[in-house]
């Protein structure tokens, strides 16, 4: 895992405990509750190991994740994992037989790569267009076996792909460009994949959660099939069964079926909730903020974790870097400044009534 995501989280929980600790050893502090600080190892993957936690433990009281940002984050967009797949479109004089492009559908590729092959006159004319081709990010290279074609962007979380520059976008967008045989498929899987969910029928927004994003994290194109894997953050007042009725109905129009859509349903605290204002409480006192409470498409162990949300795992001042990139770096301060507050943070709530 990375530095900030989610390393720079369990270490200040680390922080927290002791600190705790060390009041309670010295009977400066009783509790009537539990504090458990869970570490789980499947959270970029489906998050079982918080599955497995809430179906074999007692239900949390109150819980939070400190896999986000201050001051809290109350609300989170349900996850759709949507994997497509289907026939190439057609060989012909050039055409793609190959295209690898990511390797998880929660993160914007920064590479895809694909290799065109037909015959001679198709592959000069494929050169030649593309030796013209407006985007500076896609290159190519000529040999006697074919094209082979490069798309470079940006990785971000799949969260966020506006925030990145996705290298398979790029990459569909050429070959709905060129002289390649099955173009207007080319072109339909291209707007299948739009960032907005368009393509796909989810497109929308609610006032609680905001937009729906959809994020082309994976192609994969060889022996004659195309596959597709996306990261679809979708609409609070959605469900997953509203996702596969859509995105059923979608597919077939580019040509694909679905393999698989899997996911995560939304998650809603009450802002005016003990959970919720206890953090807020915690938040003013410890780093002075005034923000007010948020949410956002990112998904952590508040999903599947009763009575949990998700906080800050920096000092708001200082701006972590990269997350999912290959920048991704975090500060020693910033650090020793989130351990204080979720110290502090769960020790209020070790002591406050249930809702």
């Amino acid at each position: 895992r990375g530095a900030v995501d989610d390393k720079s989280g369990s270490f200040a929980s680390l922080l927290a405990l002791a600190a705790i600790n060390d009041l309670l050893a010295e009977g400066a502090l009783e509790l009537p509750r539990r504090v458990r600080v869970i570490f789980g190892g499947d959270e970029e993957s489906g998050m079982t190991c918080a599955q497995h936690y809430a179906a074999t433990q007692p239900a949390t009281v109150f819980a939070v994740s400190p896999d986000g940002e201050w001051p809290v984050v109350f609300a989170e967009k349900g996850q759709a994992l949507v994997d497509l797949a289907g026939p190439c479109p057609e060989a012909g004089e050039l055409y793609a037989a190959e295209i690898t492009c990511g390797t998880r559908r929660n993160v914007v590729p920064a590479l895809a790569e694909a290799k065109l092959l037909g015959s001679a006159a198709g592959l000069a004319g494929g050169a030649e267009a593309l030796a013209g081709w407006w985007d500076r990010n896609v290159t190519f290279e000529r040999s006697a076996e074919g094209i082979e074609l490069r798309a470079t962007g940006k990785a971000a979380h799949g969260s966020t792909p506006f925030m990145g520059d996705n290298a398979g976008i790029r990459l569909l967008r050429v070959l709905a460009g060129l002289p390649v045989a099955g173009r207007d498929r080319w072109s339909e899987l291209l707007a299948l994949c739009d960032p907005a969910g368009e393509g796909l029928g989810l497109a929308g927004a609610d006032p609680v959660s905001g937009p729906t994003t959809s994020n082309l994290g994976t192609i994969e194109v060889g022996s004659g099939r195309v596959s597709l894997g996306l990261d679809v953050r979708f609409r609070s007042d959605r469900d997953l069964a509203w996702v596969r009725e859509q995105v059923a109905a979608a597919a077939p129009k580019a040509g694909l079926s679905v393999v698989e859509v899997d996911g995560i349903p939304p998650m809603h605290e009450p802002v005016d909730g003990t959970l919720v204002q206890t953090v807020m409480a915690v938040y003013r006192a410890e780093l002075n903020g005034e923000n007010p409470p948020i949410a956002r498409g990112a998904r952590t162990y508040a999903s599947y974790i009763p009575h949990c949300v998700c906080v800050g795992r920096d000092d708001p001042s200082w701006s972590e870097g990269g997350v999912h990139g290959a920048d991704e770096h975090y500060a020693l301060p910033a650090l020793r400044t989130a351990g204080r507050a979720l110290a502090h943070l769960l020790i209020r709530l070790a002591m406050a009534p249930a809702d």
